[in-house]
Formats: structure tokens, sequence, C-alpha cells
């Protein structure tokens, strides 16, 4: 973590460190923090799909499904074939009280594992 938080100090405009840094802070069962992180490399870089997976994780383990369901959704719309977001999404969904979209995410993720992975 001191690595990757220097990194991150060093050199700011990379967001791979922050990316970094927020992953081994979830690792380190420091959600709060690894938000931060995440959401400073989803500024400098927005198109990278798994910062803002990241950022949903780190909204479900503060207990905030909602805002969890629209970092997921947009992961799902920056990488339509991982099927692990529309997992995430589908959990997140059922936390927040969003049946329909659950159901989406979860026929998605499904439709996704029974293709090969060269048709994704």
């Amino acid at each position: 973590l001191d690595a990757a938080t220097a990194a991150a100090q060093i050199a700011p405009e990379h967001w791979e460190a922050r990316y970094v840094e927020g992953v081994i802070l979830m690792a380190s069962g420091r959600p709060e923090a690894a938000l931060r992180a995440l959401e400073a490399a989803r500024r400098a870089n927005p198109l990278f799909a798994d910062t803002y997976n990241m950022i949903g994780n780190s909204l479900m383990l503060l207990e905030r499904p909602g805002p969890a369901v629209d970092a997921y959704l947009a992961a799902t719309e920056l990488e339509t074939d991982n099927p692990g977001y529309y997992d995430n999404l589908a959990a997140a969904c059922a936390a927040a009280g969003r049946p329909d979209l659950e159901a989406e995410a979860r026929v998605t993720a499904e439709r996704l594992r029974q293709m090969p992975s060269t048709e994704r």
C-alpha cells in the first residue's frame, strides 16, 4: 500500500497508481479510502471499466447499493462482454430493490457465460 500511495503522490497524472491504490485499500478492508482513490482514478481515466466495477464493490461494502448500481451500469456500458460485471450489477440491484434490472443483468451474465470467449 505504501508504494502505491507514494506512486500516486509522485505522479498523480497516472491514473493507474490511484487504481492500484484503491484495489489494495479494498483488499485491506478500507472501502471508504478505496473509494476516494478509485474516484480519483475514474476522473483521470473515465474509460477503464474495472475502475467503475471496483467503485461499485466499494459502495456495496459501504452499504450504498443505489450508487453501486450506477457504477456497475457504467462498467457494463464500457465493457459489455464481462459476465462478472453483470453479476455485480444484479447483486446491487437486488440490494437496491430493482428486480427488473436485476433479472436482466442475471440473464445477460448467463448468456455471456454460454458464449465462447472468442465470440464475446
